[in-house]
């Protein structure tokens, strides 16, 4: 099979792999489709700190059960997405039902080989079936979603709040759209002007601000009425951004990190 391999920063190379054998409790996937996730872009440019050279990069992936081996209410045939973090269960972190803490955690394309290539093997258990005439390119983008998803969900994002996104790339405009639909006053940020025109043309957001701009806190309490907004979410994985959102919270208002810190 061919992979791409990301044998050192700004190198990577097309070569030839056998197909993975898989174990008890794994899945061979036929990959269709894998995203590119801003912490892949990181890792080619040699800023990831947790990241293993060389490495077949890509966790945010749809394809094709190829092979199981073990019990599973999977099939050859079916179209999948994964989830691309695996946890040991046993540490405190994992006992406590918070496996994405673990002291252990893997991802995939990160401590392990990941989706750019022809086949994959992940855990039955962060295999995840989609249905068949789901887009590929589309089923990809389910990881990064669920990550806006999950940030929304933590946050109980009540109808009529104020809610500010620092941040427009594809996980800021995911909690964006998911707090809209569940009826929240969506305000973004971002300095770039691009991603700015961006939320706006693409996406019709009214509320589009720069941060680095003098008037921000200004535009901020009149957008809000005086009251600043009540959750905010920080998507910029800037350290300067999330220190300062609470300069900019209402009182009583809630902060939801969800980037990292390079």
């Amino acid at each position: 099979m061919k992979v791409l391999s990301l044998d050192k920063p700004f190198e990577i190379h097309v070569k030839e792999r056998d197909i993975p054998q898989i174990k008890e409790n794994e899945v061979l996937i036929k990959v269709l489709a894998t995203a590119i996730c801003g912490s892949d872009i990181h890792a080619f440019r040699g800023e990831q700190a947790i990241f293993d050279y060389p490495r077949i990069t890509g966790h945010e992936i749809c394809g094709v059960v190829e092979k199981i081996h073990g019990s599973s209410d999977l099939n050859v045939g079916d179209k999948v997405c994964v989830i691309p973090y695996i946890s040991c269960g046993n540490c405190i972190s994992c006992r406590k039902g918070k496996p994405g803490s673990c002291e252990s955690l893997r991802v995939a394309g990160v401590h392990f080989d990941g989706g750019m290539s022809e086949y994959c093997v992940m855990p039955v258990e962060n295999v995840i079936k989609i249905p068949q005439d789901m887009d590929p390119f589309k089923a990809a983008l389910i990881e990064p979603m669920a990550i806006s998803a999950h940030a929304v969900h933590i946050a109980k994002v009540k109808n009529g709040e104020n809610i500010l996104v620092f941040g427009v790339g594809p996980i800021g405009l995911g909690i964006s759209e998911i707090a809209r639909v569940l009826g929240g006053n969506i305000i973004v940020a971002d300095i770039s002007e691009d991603r700015c025109k961006f939320a706006k043309e693409r996406f019709g957001y009214k509320n589009v601000l720069n941060p680095s701009k003098p008037d921000f806190k200004d535009l901020l309490s009149e957008i809000t009425n005086g009251d600043m907004p009540d959750t905010i979410f920080d998507a910029t994985g800037n350290a300067k951004s999330m220190s300062n959102c609470f300069d900019y919270l209402s009182y009583g208002g809630k902060v939801v990190y969800v980037g990292t810190v390079k």
